[in-house]
């Protein structure tokens, strides 16, 4: 694990065994549902709720999410040496080597990708800053790209609301959930009406000028 996570290995460094004792690693301010939910991602590459539902693997090159030139799921480098990942999509074609977790929409329709209810958008923002903290960027990837999905499915449920709010108290400015959330808002503008969106808007300066910055370049 320590390999996946810089923040475990740094606190083993200052873990010493003395006299055959057994030490204990104590995290502190670590939620325990979220290191269940980490140490899974670590043996398993994914966490609950898990996606991406029936795919005719037969016909699917690589598996979804695909990300170009990614460190993360190592098949592709450079120009994509394999890019066919599926019948609809092919890259240098359709993303001109630009993909950032494509899942295939036809493959995998959404209703079938996303499982569980809105409240994992909450989830996935913790688990998201959860890897910032442990330096693990194949997690930082997917809880990003599980976000971004779940973003697509229940926009409209207040669970949305909750989840901006946190990120825009817990997440580092320019980061990428940031970018999701004002993208949500910036294509379903309706939000904007809801009270827990027109509060989190007045209270985030950034937010609110990055959506108008948007809707100016209209």
């Amino acid at each position: 694990m320590c390999a996946r996570s810089t923040y475990l290995a740094e606190a083993l460094k200052s873990s010493v065994c003395k006299g055959g004792e057994r030490e204990m690693l104590e995290l502190d301010g670590d939620n325990p549902v979220l290191i269940k939910l980490m140490i899974q991602f670590f043996y398993e590459g994914d966490y609950e709720p898990t996606f991406v539902g029936a795919v005719d693997r037969s016909q699917v090159k690589a598996p979804f999410p695909h990300s170009c030139n990614s460190t993360f799921l190592l098949f592709c480098s450079g120009s994509c040496p394999k890019p066919l990942i599926c019948p609809h999509h092919c890259c240098g074609v359709t993303c001109r080597y630009t993909c950032k977790g494509f899942v295939c929409d036809i493959c995998v329709p959404l209703s079938n990708a996303v499982k569980g209810g809105p409240d994992q958008l909450l989830l996935h923002a913790k688990m998201y800053e959860h890897a910032l903290k442990h330096g693990d960027m194949s997690l930082k990837i997917v809880a990003a790209w599980k976000f971004e999905l779940a973003c697509e499915k229940f926009w409209n449920d207040r669970a949305f609301g909750t989840a901006a709010a946190y990120i825009f108290a817990r997440i580092p400015d320019e980061d990428q959930l940031r970018g999701t959330v004002c993208g949500t808002i910036t294509k379903h503008m309706s939000l904007l009406s809801k009270p827990e969106i027109e509060s989190l808007v007045s209270k985030s300066p950034d937010l609110a000028v990055a959506l108008l910055k948007i809707n100016a370049a209209k």
